[in-house]
């Protein structure tokens, strides 16, 4: 495959002799190797693009010296980062993507190639200790502080430490699976904010003279990110220093109550009365709080619009894309005694999803949010009163995972249909199609109602009593014979039809060449037999 060289990017280069002769001169550069992942580039096999240094942005140069050849799914990756925010990331993410049930132990052992040993206790007294680390360091006289716990006899003593990697062990009170957004968010904040609160760790056995384990029960991501800004730097990484709270006399249960607490003290403490709110990050979860207090002081009523109208207006679009990604959560997890939303054993990296999965019912998480989820949610802030039921959002809540749970039972769960045809409709251009059509038929079953505003479908209208409709009208869009033809060029709709579907184009002009239509699919109108033809 040729090097992708923009014509805008191409026409940036100043210099002739560059432009002209800038693929070779990039070959050169690279000496086979990707500059963002380090990884072999293999030119016949592999999409490579120049990608910046520098970005433009920030005031980099479209020049040989500046430019490198990349993976082309490191360049999409990078964006427009900086390569130093992104060049070590990179090779823990592909990691991840191949170990997606990666612990803390797992990457410490496996990626960063570190061995874990135990320290050793030298001295002890009423205010402070001694210990000899796995590095062979020796740290005197660490100060024990202590806090009274009111209601319990007992205190709880700690200190603080920088410790090396090598002496962090994994606490089976927290064994959680490595996510890398969150991985990654850490990682870009630690280049600009390193003053962040210490990962929190106890000892295994009693602060005594004697051998003894640093058990790390919170923090994980943390400790990751902190180790990636030295990988590569560091000769070992195993010394590596972490900053930590080490609690010297909580035992396990006391561990687990105090994660539980960490998890859950904004929700406990909350203030707000409806769900989305809890659902948004810390920053934005304080920020609804002081809104709600003024409301209540003044006696307005509380609103998403009113919320984001009442933040400085250059912040409005981060709290915007806050309240968003809070309704993606609140759809995509299921709330107590609810039934288990099934699309999730499907998309690539779920917790929910089975350890082996045919790849022809794989759903990338990209495609979910992107050509799914994202197209049914509506994404302007409502003026509507936020009850205490979250009533709108509530309705639009369960008709989405209604739509959702009709794709997996008339899909990607339906036996009658060959692996092929479910890999063909969950092509993106496969669940544009599909996503377009079943909002089409929600339009024309909710026709009498005459509703104002269409985009508001599913916050207005309880879908409940048209699922069976729904359901037949998905049904007949898979079992539609353009998904299951063996050869894609039998005839020219049907290469045309395949043409755009495997270049993620709309399909939707080629679909009704061959007779895939909303008549059809709602039973209206019946095949002839020639539609492929």
């Amino acid at each position: 495959m040729p090097i992708t060289i923009s014509n805008s990017l191409r026409s940036e280069i100043v210099d002739a002799v560059e432009k002209e002769n800038i693929e070779n001169l990039l070959r050169q550069k690279a000496d086979g190797r990707c500059f963002l992942c380090g990884g072999k580039m293999n030119e016949a096999s592999e999409d490579l693009e120049a990608d910046h240094d520098i970005p433009a942005r920030e005031g980099g140069n479209t020049s040989v010296e500046n430019l490198n050849l990349v993976h082309k799914r490191c360049n999409r990756f990078k964006r427009n980062n900086p390569t130093v925010l992104v060049r070590n990331f990179l090779c823990i993410n592909e990691f991840i993507d191949v170990h997606h049930d990666a612990t803390f132990a797992d990457v410490l052992k496996e990626f960063y190639q570190v061995t874990t040993r135990p320290f050793v206790i030298t001295d002890v007294s009423q205010k402070h200790f001694s210990l000899d680390l796995p590095n062979g360091t020796s740290i005197k006289k660490i100060p024990i502080n202590t806090v009274a716990i009111p209601g319990k006899d007992k205190d709880i003593h700690f200190s603080y430490l920088q410790i090396p990697l090598n002496s962090i062990y994994n606490d089976d009170v927290q064994p959680r699976t490595v996510k890398i957004k969150h991985l990654f968010s850490l990682y870009q904040d630690l280049h600009f904010n390193p003053l962040h609160e210490p990962s929190s760790m106890r000892l295994e056995g009693d602060l005594k003279v004697g051998q003894n384990k640093f058990l790390m029960f919170d923090g994980q991501h943390k400790a990751i990110s902190k180790a990636l800004l030295e990988w590569k730097k560091a000769e070992n990484m195993g010394n590596v220093l972490i900053d930590a709270k080490i609690y010297l006399n909580l035992d396990r249960d006391e561990a687990t109550k105090l994660v539980n607490s960490i998890q859950s003290k904004i929700i406990k403490l909350g203030l707000t009365k409806t769900e989305f709110a809890m659902k948004m990050n810390q920053e934005y979860r304080a920020a609804y709080e002081e809104y709600e207090q003024r409301c209540s002081e003044d006696g307005s009523i509380q609103s998403e619009y009113g919320f984001i109208e009442s933040r400085p207006a250059n912040e409005r679009p981060r709290v915007k894309q806050a309240l968003f990604q809070a309704r993606r959560v609140d759809v995509y997890e299921d709330k107590k005694g609810e039934i288990p939303l099934r699309i999730r054993k499907f998309i690539k990296g779920s917790k929910d999803a089975p350890a082996r999965i045919d790849p022809n019912l794989e759903l990338k998480e990209t495609t979910f949010y992107s050509k799914l989820l994202d197209k049914l949610l509506y994404k302007k802030p409502i003026k509507d009163e936020l009850d205490r039921d979250d009533t709108k959002r509530s309705v639009e809540r369960m008709n989405i995972r209604m739509v959702l749970e009709i794709l997996v039972e008339t899909v990607f769960e339906d036996e009658g249909l060959h692996s092929s045809v479910k890999k063909r409709i969950k092509s993106q251009s496969g669940l544009v199609l599909w996503i377009e059509f079943m909002y089409r038929q929600i339009e024309y079953l909710l026709n009498d109602k005459f509703p104002e505003n269409k985009n508001t479908l599913l916050l207005d209208y309880d879908l409940g009593q048209y699922k069976d409709k729904l359901t037949g009208f998905s049904s007949r869009f898979a079992q539609h014979p353009i998904w299951n033809v063996e050869d894609v060029n039998q005839s020219l709709k049907v290469a045309a039809f395949y043409n755009d579907l495997q270049k993620n184009k709309n399909i939707e002009a080629h679909a009704k060449e061959v007779a895939l239509t909303m008549s059809y699919c709602a039973g209206m109108d019946s095949l002839r037999g020639n539609e492929l033809l």
